[in-house]
């Protein structure tokens, strides 16, 4: 079964602290680098930007590439490995399979970045890396679920986030049994979870800036999204019987939100509950997960 590269805690020794890794959190609008110093108990920040997402894949290297080397003047050392997070069907060698909200199918990112870098790469699906930063000694088996633009999912098993063909974790696609939404989402269905529960699916109804709309109409929308990722992740449930699940994203923020999610895991007496733990920010996991992927 692929895996990702095995997995360490933030560096070890004192080699690894005079390490620099250049990391790069690419999302649907923007895209978020980081220079940083990994250390054994710690991932310290060296130097850091944030600029616009290019659309395409080649863009998409050139723009990383660009900032690459911007990030290089910040730091006093040579960086020595660039890694790469963003959403999208990503296999285990780098390949992006697929990624319906840059605009990227069938391409080797991870090849075309060594070229362009001389450096080595990795790249690797935003919510398995997110997942890698939740790891501990006694929480080795879960549910990651991260909440953008669209929806993302990582289903970690003794350790180590589950791959698949490079589809596995897609909690966005998950189909709602009563939804049927006008948009079609990109995989070709109308009833994926993301068309009716992401942040992108509440700027279709109620607007870009959504979250300073008339506070009933949030609310109602937020209940509904809730519901529906309850529903969503109430099936995952049946069939792992996971005891813990962490969700991150913006809508972490809303209560109403969390209340409906945690609500629709209750349904049943027959079945546990399991522990939701609940994030707002998710380009802190991103980075300490990037940290904790092995290279060398």
């Amino acid at each position: 079964m692929p895996q990702l590269p095995v997995t360490r805690r933030a560096g070890t020794g004192s080699q690894q602290d005079q390490n620099r890794c250049a990391m790069f959190d690419v999302g649907a609008t923007w895209i978020r680098g980081l220079v940083a110093r990994a250390g054994e108990n710690e991932l310290s920040s060296v130097g850091s930007l944030t600029l616009p997402t290019p659309n395409g894949a080649h863009a998409l290297v050139d723009g990383l590439t660009a900032s690459l080397a911007r990030l290089s003047d910040s730091s006093t050392r040579p960086i020595t490995d660039v890694r790469v997070a963003m959403p999208g069907i990503i296999s285990s060698e780098g390949v992006v399979r697929f990624a319906g909200n840059l605009n990227i199918q069938n391409f080797d990112l991870k090849a075309a970045l060594e070229k362009a870098t001389g450096l080595p790469c990795v790249v690797v699906n935003d919510a398995k890396a997110q997942s890698l930063a939740l790891l501990s000694s006694d929480r080795r088996t879960f549910l990651y679920v991260s909440m953008g633009t669209g929806i993302g999912g990582a289903l970690v098993i003794d350790g180590s986030p589950l791959i698949g063909a490079g589809y596995a974790g897609e909690v966005g696609h998950i189909q709602v049994p009563n939804g049927h939404s006008r948009v079609a989402c990109y995989c070709g269905r109308a009833k994926c979870l993301e068309l009716f529960a992401s942040g992108g699916a509440l700027e279709r109804v109620l607007g870009q800036n959504w979250w300073t709309t008339p506070k009933p109409e949030v609310d109602n929308a937020l209940i509904e999204a809730g519901n529906a990722v309850g529903a969503a992740l109430d099936i995952v449930q049946v069939t792992f019987f996971l005891s813990f699940i962490h969700i991150a994203g913006h809508l972490a923020s809303y209560e109403i939100f969390r209340g409906a999610v945690e609500n629709a895991l209750r349904t049943s007496p027959l079945w546990p509950v399991p522990e939701v733990a609940w994030s707002e920010d998710s380009t802190a996991l991103t980075y300490v997960g990037l940290s904790r992927i092995q290279l060398f």
